[in-house]
C-alpha cells in the first residue's frame, strides 16, 4: 500500500489532513465519553481509494463534476461500525468546508481481511493502490486471494 500524497496538488493533501482529523476528532469525542466495549474501539487505519488515489480524478467544476474523496476508516472492532452521530457529524464537517465530496465507508479490520481472502475485486483494488493516510497499528492488510469475478 502506498504512504505519499506527492501526486496530489498541495490543496488536496490540506484537505485529506484536514478529513482525517476530523475522523478522529469526532471518533474520539464519542469513545472519550463511552463505557464498555464502546470505550475499547479504535481507528486502526484510514486509506485513501479511488481516483485521488490513483490520480486520475476530475476537477470540472464548469460542468458541475468534482471528483470525491473516497475514505475507508478501518476500525478494531464493530461496536461503532453504524455510530451514525461519529460518522454523519464527521462527514457533514468536511462536506461544509471541502469543495469535493466524501464517500466515507467504515469496516472492521476482519471484515476487510476476509474480504481480501476471498479476493474480493473492491477490496483488493483498494490494498493495491490505496493510500495510508493513517495507521495506528502498523499491520499490514492481508493478501488478496484469488479474485472473484
Amino acid at each position: 500500500m502506498n504512504k505519499s500524497l506527492d501526486h496530489l496538488p498541495l490543496t488536496h493533501q490540506k484537505n485529506l489532513e484536514y478529513i482525517v482529523n476530523v475522523i478522529r476528532d469526532e471518533f474520539e469525542q464519542v469513545t472519550g465519553f463511552s463505557n464498555g466495549k464502546k470505550k475499547h474501539s479504535r481507528i486502526l487505519k484510514i486509506i485513501l481509494f479511488g481516483s485521488h488515489a490513483t490520480g486520475k480524478w476530475v476537477n470540472d467544476p464548469a460542468h458541475g463534476y468534482l471528483s470525491d474523496y473516497d475514505i475507508l476508516v478501518i476500525l478494531n472492532n464493530e461496536d461503532l461500525l453504524e455510530a451514525h452521530k461519529i460518522w454523519s457529524v464527521a462527514e457533514q464537517r468536511i462536506n461544509q468546508r471541502l469543495k469535493q465530496p466524501l464517500n466515507l465507508l467504515i469496516h472492521t479490520l476482519e471484515q476487510v481481511n476476509e474480504a481480501l481472502a476471498q479476493g474480493h475485486y473492491f477490496f483488493t483494488d483498494i490494498r493495491k493502490e490505496g493510500i495510508l493516510l493513517l495507521d495506528a497499528d502498523g499491520r499490514e492488510l492481508v493478501q488478496a486471494g484469488n479474485l472473484t469475478p
